[in-house]
């Protein structure tokens, strides 16, 4: 993304904006060898008016003629994408998932008690409830309990990020040939610079 996400994401999140670094490219995930889904292209047959129909479809839609992207190379990253988030070449994915349904006890809590998660006709919260889907309304037999990571509570904080991203697409992001990148996480020992602590 760029400086203007990079600003965004800090103040939605709560994080010090000189910790973030932008890398509009994904030549940092690249240098790393970082998942970036399986490296499949849309076939040749495919003609160019069904990219655009399911392009127009998903966030940041048909890439335009200035834009500089061309249509297959942002096809083929969405392709990449979905086939992550169906655990295709990304490793750890659908445990994680379901993770974030089923809880974790070993795991902290990741909402604040008072913490109201809103993504269109769905409300939840305060916590991890009540929960409002439309006219139906009902409580988490957990709602009360703390200390872990509640079921659907991992889930419920996803759910705020992707409305989050969804609704802001465009200033997220800027090149979206490079949404299939996957992120990581390192933890480095100072004033040493060791890695003690990495997932990828």
């Amino acid at each position: 993304g760029s400086a203007s996400a990079a600003k965004r994401f800090a103040d939605f999140n709560g994080l010090p904006l000189p910790y973030l670094r932008v890398d509009p490219e994904g030549r940092l995930h690249a240098a790393l060898g970082l998942h970036a889904g399986p490296a499949w292209s849309w076939p040749k047959w495919v003609p160019d008016v069904v990219l655009e129909v399911l392009l127009s479809s998903l966030p940041g839609g048909i890439p335009s003629p200035d834009s500089g992207f061309e249509l297959r190379e942002v096809a083929d990253a969405w392709l990449r994408y979905l086939a992550m988030c169906a655990g295709v070449a990304a490793p750890g994915t659908l445990p994680e998932i379901l993770r974030g349904y089923l809880g974790d006890r070993s795991a902290p809590e990741r909402l604040r008690p008072d913490e109201v998660v809103t993504a269109g006709f769905v409300q939840i919260g305060p916590g991890v409830g009540p929960v409002s889907i439309g006219p139906i309304s009902y409580e988490n037999a957990w709602a009360e309990e703390a200390g872990y990571q509640r079921p659907v509570e991992l889930a419920t904080v996803r759910l705020k990020n992707m409305v989050e991203a969804l609704g802001n697409w465009d200033e997220y992001v800027s090149n979206p040939t490079q949404i299939a990148r996957r992120g990581a996480t390192f933890i480095f020992e100072e004033p040493s610079g060791e890695c003690i602590y990495e997932y990828r």
